[in-house]
């Protein structure tokens, strides 16, 4: 997929701070399980599993979620 289209979806291992009360918490979605918000958006490049899918290409892949 290419990088730009990368940014626009949901990463299982982005976390944001959230305050519930007086708890703060950790989490990659928002206080309801549907809320999902450009926080818990890949990075792309700027991530370290960010992998290209060769040393020219426009287009590449998260290396945690696996090979293409």
């Amino acid at each position: 997929m290419t990088e730009k289209d990368a940014l626009t979806r949901w990463c299982p291992f982005a976390m944001v701070a959230m305050t519930s009360g007086t708890v703060n918490v950790a989490a990659n979605r928002g206080l309801l399980a549907h809320a999902i918000n450009s926080h818990n958006h890949c990075v792309g490049d700027g991530c370290m599993a960010w992998r290209w899918d060769d040393k020219d290409s426009t287009e590449g892949h998260c290396g945690l979620a696996g090979g293409q």
